[in-house]
């Protein structure tokens, strides 16, 4: 299952008792892990993420995860627990990870990896992040976060990302926070983005259409491209169609449209995280394949009001190569 995937009514339904009297939403990985382990019923099994299951690799232990993608399996980073009663889960408890901030030593290498990929027997697997999270790292950095900071990762789908003097969490409108050590970053993920971009254009279109676009003149259109059906952020509507009609005849127009509307979707994001407490930014840092491309960025600069600079850095491995380089300071 894909992370944008949502649970099953049943999965919904067999985790409802585990939650507060009070209610509240069912986590949506939790949701998702409940539909998996229902194909098979397995008796022992561990939950990890994408980053659990490749440091577990290499360390050899699949039994821990960190707090950023903890955070929507349902754990609290504020009060270092479930949101749930996990003795009430339709599985053993003890398949869930124990969850750490990131850049937590988790152990060595094993000897067979070590051999494998010629590392030294002594490199140490350090907890990670979202890649959302590592974008945001690798064009932020590590040592002067302050608020205002923000940033956007512009790929298939986009995620933005500003830091916020509190944690703001607005589930029916997808923001959501995670804790970066002593910082908190607030944010949302759209599923708008380059995905929607290539239901219509090859990679070679929109790169030879866009030199033909002037990013100073409004295309007059105004579009919801999504990726799929469904939106999260800044508008949590699973049945939200997609909306890129009409369309014009002149290719080059259709795609300005386009770039014009995921700007309006980004911005709209930053206003409903301001409108919630969260700093707007004084300057957006981007990263991702629509970071390359230099028209859209003066389309967004326009339309954010802000300036838009691609990431020095724009690589989520980059961040994780901070963590991991803040892991090894700190041990």
């Amino acid at each position: 299952m894909f992370y944008h995937e949502p649970a099953s009514a049943r999965a919904g339904d067999a985790l409802v008792h585990c939650l507060p009297d009070d209610g509240g939403e069912v986590p949506p990985t939790l949701g998702r892990v409940v539909d998996l382990w229902a194909q098979a019923r397995p008796n022992r099994f561990h939950v990890v993420h994408q980053a659990d299951w490749i440091a577990g690799l290499f360390c050899g232990r699949f039994d821990f995860s960190d707090e950023n993608n903890a955070l929507k399996l349902g754990h609290d980073p504020s009060a270092g627990c479930w949101i749930f009663d996990a003795a009430a889960l339709p599985f053993d408890a003890t398949a869930l990870p124990r969850v750490f901030p990131p850049a937590t030593a988790m152990g060595s290498v094993t000897p067979a990896m070590s051999a494998q990929y010629g590392l030294s027997p002594a490199c140490r697997v350090f907890t990670g992040t979202t890649d959302g999270m590592a974008g945001f790292i690798a064009a932020s950095g590590l040592d002067n976060l302050q608020s205002g900071t923000a940033v956007t990762s512009l790929g298939t789908t986009m995620v933005v990302k500003a830091v916020s003097p509190n944690r703001v969490d607005v589930s029916k409108n997808g923001i959501y926070s995670h804790r970066l050590f002593q910082n908190w970053v607030a944010g949302g993920a759209s599923n708008t983005g380059g995905g929607a971009l290539l239901r219509h254009f090859s990679a070679s279109e929109i790169e030879a259409l866009s030199a033909r676009i002037d990013p100073g003149i409004p295309s007059g259109l105004n579009y919801y491209p999504l990726v799929a059906k469904g939106e999260r952020f800044p508008i949590a509507d699973p049945e939200l169609p997609d909306r890129s009609e009409p369309r014009p005849d002149d290719r080059v127009a259709f795609l300005a449209g386009l770039l014009e509307s995921i700007a309006r979707i980004e911005k709209a994001g930053f206003d409903l995280m301001r409108a919630h407490g969260v700093p707007y930014p004084v300057l957006v840092k981007t990263v991702g394949g629509g970071s390359q491309n230099q028209v859209w960025l003066k389309i967004r600069q326009r339309i954010l009001g802000v300036p838009v600079v691609r990431a020095e850095n724009a690589e989520a491995a980059f961040g994780a190569a901070l963590i991991a380089l803040r892991g090894g300071r700190n041990t």
